[in-house]
């Protein structure tokens, strides 16, 4: 049976070339080279997101109800996620994070 800790590398990146121990990894590892594609559609709008929960946290968003109201402005929000975030890039002009997305891997041509 192999294990995480195993020596033994058998699933190989067909792109970079890089070796796994688990299946599972080089699954994981192989979105890095795709990214994720989107498969849950808001059935409202139609935006595409790629799982479940961010989608129906999305859903909300179409929802009249807005109870949580900024101190700031009239802006209202689904939840205090929401108004958190539009606080302090809005209000506090916080920058937003740059997306990490890790260093792009090219394919080799043999």
């Amino acid at each position: 049976m192999q294990t995480a800790h195993s020596t033994r590398k058998g699933y190989q990146c067909d792109i970079c070339n890089k070796k796994y121990s688990l299946k599972g990894i080089l699954i994981s590892h192989l979105k890095t080279h795709t990214g994720p594609q989107p498969s849950f559609g808001c059935p409202i709008c139609g935006k595409m997101f790629s799982n479940k929960p961010n989608m129906k946290r999305h859903k909300l968003t179409h929802k009249l109800l807005k109870p949580y109201k900024c101190h700031s402005c009239d802006k209202t929000f689904v939840n205090t996620s929401e108004r958190s975030t539009h606080v302090l890039h809005s209000h506090l002009k916080q920058p937003w994070p740059k997306k990490n997305r890790g260093p792009r891997v090219r394919a080799s041509r043999s």
